[in-house]
């Protein structure tokens, strides 16, 4: 590689590696989640009754369908030495339709007598590919119930075998069930003539829930009946098919603007080096021009040569680009739980695309320079005389103010390369600062550093919690359960909330959210907690206050009065059922009991008992509606035994139809703050490339403007001006440029940060200021000019430092 083109190498490379980087990212995010959200939901509709095969092999013929299948709703109970299995069953067509899954090995069962077990009873039983495995099925029961196939393992549960059958192993499959269950999954393929749901996959998913009627019309004219069709809400939201076309459309005008904005960025960094090299040649290419080649022929020669010295740089960055993006998704998988799908695999078609991309950078960099140097005068080229100033020249009455003029624009694609190179930085700063305001806003450290979540139908806590109160060291603890509530507003605020203006701020909030009620819980505490808090058995107490500023963190927030005189609320639960809360009386603090909770969110706390009255029994999803909550503060929290513990304690007591979950110390907070540094690491490499940029855009700018001027400065010398005062007068003009620079960087920072605010209703203007990292960001604009004043001197004082007959000579 020729030293000279070093700058160019390097920044190329740079250029290659960064959007390498960047499109690989995308695109294995978007993949990842494609993957993710087709294999939870890898059928597009289903029919509410079963059908026989024979009824399901006609819906074959239905307009759009390309695959009719079917699953059975219920799982089948089984046995493998002691570990329970729930058993699911799809018939081919069924199987046929998993585009992604989580299979891990292996391949889906082809017929009735192959299976297809998760990978934790696989290795529990050291189960291998291809082996017979020896399976019972039947019934879980527990005093004579029948338990649920899904259901968590429950203590003293029996299996009563029916059968038992020989199956082979043919794959291994990710776990589909909470890991405290202690239910592993399994696929198998149902009997021939058995009745079964049926699942459908269509030509075009959009197409198909757009013209559901036809479809149903179809459907109904191939069974000779009516039934109705339920397309798979996920995927309705995952392809927007509910949405317009303008709201489509609108994340791919974001792919197009984002590739433009990284074409001009860099063609804007690069074209300095290509200008700079192109001047370099101009002695060579006027010899050219001399013996008969037209400008458009020199112009093509440079272009070449310009791409040609591009190749290897751009390849190298190709390459150091993919390797940057699966280390990093190597590394995400260590933080997050570990997914099958989120890797980075090689794309042929990208890789294209991001080559596509690096090589139009080039070109359209070196057309500027390439089109100058090839319309420079023969004689003038040959002698080495660059007049490269691109504005008309000025006249001024003091004669130093006048050069400073003219040569200006020698030094103005710097003061932006540099601006640009600052406000990039500052955007990812402001990316940051919102990513850490989230963090506080929405995380709220209560105090305690062990949750348990108990999920049961029971209308009773759980008496486990109080086994693992006893059991476990600790300063304290209390138990909650909590509803969602819609809370009407249709009350009067107090007159301290309304000198405060939260009426007017209530009213835009509800507006922006549309909405007309307020978000809501009822929270039932233990009696001990409740009476803590205030309240005596059977009252209903309302926490009464209520943040000034909505975007402040609960535990920051001014905190004023908010119902005047509160008696009743008016309540709707997530059924639509309404109901009206009578309030024995209000508390402003919540003391031990303190959780996050949305602005101007209403809370509403009671005992146990009375929660009861006032809901009945949990009629919300089993896995998914509200839980028993314990929560724990302990000083030992490193204690080996305490996972052991809680889970050992808790599979002990476990009922028919119930399951947990549980967190020691800050799981999740750790999480967050390991993706938080993540975020920070990225940011801090594209600051490595944006100062490497710079540096290499200092150095062939700056030479630019000096070499444009070394004849001036050789002049000014002979006619007896100090080199000091010249090296001094340079110096404070480059500076200047630099504080231009460095103007444009901050108000463009704050026109940003403005923007947003305009746009975003999670946060304001105000909190942009506050929540900005003011000293990242003047730590990262002093390196970049210290380091581009550092350029400049060293630069100067080489031009200084020869004789002057050298410097005003021509070569």
């Amino acid at each position: 590689m020729n030293k000279k083109n070093f700058p160019i190498f390097i920044s190329l490379l740079i250029m290659s590696a960064f959007i390498t980087f960047i499109f690989y990212q995308g695109y294995s995010n978007i993949n990842s989640n494609k993957k993710l959200v087709l294999s939870d939901n890898y059928y597009h509709a289903e029919i509410g009754e079963k059908l026989t095969p024979e009824e399901i092999k006609k819906l074959n013929n239905v307009e759009n369908v390309v695959l009719a299948g079917g699953v059975l709703p219920e799982n089948t109970s089984a046995l493998i030495n002691d570990s329970r299995i729930a058993i699911s069953y799809e018939d081919q067509d069924a199987i046929n339709m998993h585009e992604f899954s989580y299979l891990l090995d292996g391949e889906f069962p082809k017929n009735t007598n192959e299976i297809l077990l998760s990978k934790d009873v696989c290795e529990k039983n050291d189960l291998k590919i291809g082996g017979n495995v020896e399976i019972s099925f039947g019934k879980r029961i527990i005093n004579g119930e029948e338990i649920n196939p899904i259901d968590s393992v429950i203590k003293n549960e029996t299996f009563k075998t029916e059968f038992t059958k020989s199956l082979k192993l043919v794959g291994i499959y990710e776990n589909q069930y909470n890991k405290n269950s202690k239910i592993a999954y399994g696929l198998m393929m149902p009997d021939v003539n058995m009745s079964l749901v049926p699942v459908l996959k269509f030509k075009d998913f959009v197409h198909a829930y757009k013209n559901s009627q036809s479809i149903e019309s179809n459907i109904d004219e191939v069974l000779g009946r009516t039934e109705s069709v339920r397309f798979n809400q996920s995927l309705v939201h995952y392809y927007s098919a509910d949405r317009d076309f303008t709201t489509k459309i609108a994340s791919k005008i974001v792919t197009i603007f984002i590739i433009l904005v990284t074409i001009i960025l860099f063609v804007f960094f690069i074209r300095n080096l290509f200008k700079v090299w192109a001047i370099k040649k101009i002695k060579e290419l006027s010899v050219y021009k001399s013996i008969g080649s037209t400008d458009f022929q020199i112009y093509k020669i440079l272009s070449k040569e310009a791409v040609f010295i591009s190749i290897i740089p751009i390849l190298i960055g190709h390459i150091l680009g993919f390797i940057g993006i699966f280390f990093l998704f190597k590394y995400i998988r260590g933080v997050d739980a570990p997914s099958i799908f989120i890797k980075v695999e090689f794309n042929a078609v990208l890789s294209v695309v991001i080559h596509a991309i690096s090589f139009i950078v080039v070109l359209l960099s070196i057309i500027s320079p390439a089109r100058k140097v090839s319309k420079i005068n023969i004689i003038d080229g040959i002698k080495g005389n660059i007049d490269y100033k691109e504005s008309k020249k000025r006249r001024s009455e003091n004669i130093w103010s006048e050069l400073s003029k003219n040569n200006r624009a020698n030094l103005k694609s710097q003061r932006y390369i540099s601006s640009i190179g600052i406000i990039i930085i500052s955007f990812f700063i402001v990316a940051l600062s919102i990513n850490s305001y989230f963090d506080e806003y929405y995380f709220y450290d209560d105090g305690y550093n062990i949750l348990v979540q108990y999920y049961s139908r029971k209308n009773q806590i759980p008496t486990v919690f109080e086994k693992l109160i006893n059991g476990i060291q600790n300063d304290k603890s209390y138990i909650s359960k909590k509803k969602y509530v819609s809370v009407k507003y249709d009350f009067d605020l107090s007159d301290e909330a309304i000198s405060n203006n939260v009426d007017k701020i209530l009213k835009r909030y509800l507006k922006s959210k549309e909405k007309e009620s307020l978000d809501g819980y009822v929270i039932a505490l233990d009696d001990d907690a409740f009476k803590k808090l205030g309240g005596e058995k059977g009252e209903i107490l309302l926490f009464n206050n209520v943040q000034t500023d909505m975007y402040e963190p609960n535990y920051k927030a001014k905190m004023v009065s908010y119902i005047d005189e509160p008696d009743e609320l008016s309540i709707k639960l997530y059924n639509g059922e309404e109901k009206k809360i009578h309030i024995d009386g209000i508390i402003s603090d919540r003391k031990d009991f303190e959780t996050y909770f949305r602005p101007y969110g209403i809370l509403i706390y009671t005992d146990f008992e009375e929660y009861f009255k006032l809901f009945g029994e949990e009629s919300e999803p089993r896995y998914g509606g509200s839980s028993f909550v314990l929560r724990l503060h302990t000083n030992d929290l490193n204690s080996e035994n305490l996972d052991s513990f809680i889970s050992e304690t808790i599979d002990e007591n476990l009922s028919k139809g119930e399951s947990y979950d549980y967190e020691i110390g800050m799981e999740i907070q750790e999480k967050q703050e390991k993706s938080t540094q993540l975020f920070k690491l990225i940011v801090l490499v594209i600051s490595a490339i944006i100062i490497i940029l710079n540096i290499t855009n200092a150095y062939s700018s700056i030479n630019l403007s000096l070499m444009s001027r070394e004849r001036e400065i050789g002049c000014l010398y002979s006619c007896g001006m100090d080199k000091k005062m010249i090296h001094t007068l340079l110096r404070k003009e480059f500076i200047a440029e630099e504080i231009k620079s460095f103007v444009i960087a901050v108000v463009a920072t704050f026109a940003f940060m403005f923007i947003l605010s305009v746009l975003s209703d999670e946060f304001n203007f105000k909190i942009l200021l506050k929540e900005y990292s003011y000293l990242e960001f003047l730590i990262f604009a002093a390196l970049v000019y210290v380091i581009n004043i550092f350029i400049y001197n060293i630069t100067l004082r080489k031009i200084l430092q020869k004789p002057i007959i050298e410097i005003i000579k021509e070569e």
